[in-house]
């Protein structure tokens, strides 16, 4: 399939001699690349609340949840996308006025907000992100496509090369996936 043109943006002249382009059906999504050989790298951010409860703040970990099984979704579904999701870890930004604008409402999030704020040692750095970022796009689509990597708290930067292979080996690591409950306990009966 060739597609000249997409949301505006004239596609030849943007990738020069190839064309490219989304499409949308009740198949579902796919990318349209004639004449050119490269995966497009799409690195999205979803923080807090994605592994526990994040008591009233619902919204925005849904959003972040979503984001994270999109990616996965458009992993599975366009061979030349390498859509993944960077864990950012805390970062003091203006999201967080409100939790200190009104610390009963935040419950206990307004302590964690403080310690967080007071303890920048476990706060991401700009420099920390970008650094992941880049380990991603380097291991490829085979290695982090689809799933969620966490800036400061997985190994990418101390033992990359163990990391990747670990993902390489398990297709399910680092996406949202419910673990350890398959079979029936003891005296169970279905």
């Amino acid at each position: 399939m060739r597609i000249e043109a997409t949301a505006g943006i004239d596609a030849e002249e943007t990738l020069g001699a190839g064309t490219a382009g989304f499409r949308a059906d009740g198949n579902g999504v796919s990318l349209a690349i004639d004449d050119v050989d490269l995966v497009i790298d799409a690195a999205f951010f979803a923080g807090g609340g994605t592994n526990n409860p994040f008591t009233n703040y619902s919204a925005y970990c849904v959003s972040k949840i979503l984001l994270m099984k999109m990616c996965e979704l458009l992993d599975d579904e366009l061979p030349d996308l390498n859509a993944f999701i960077v864990g950012p870890g805390f970062l003091p930004t203006k999201i967080h006025a409100p939790t200190f604008a009104n610390p009963d409402a935040a419950g206990e999030n307004y302590a964690k907000t403080v310690d967080f704020h007071s303890e920048q040692a476990r706060a991401a750095t700009c420099r920390d992100i970008y650094d992941c970022v880049n380990w991603c796009v380097a291991q490829g689509r085979d290695v982090v496509g689809g799933r969620n990597i966490a800036a400061v708290h997985d190994p990418w930067r101390s033992d990359g090369e163990w990391l990747a292979a670990q993902l390489r080996r398990d297709g399910n690591r680092f996406k949202l996936r419910r673990a350890g409950n398959i079979g029936t306990p003891a005296g169970v009966t279905r």
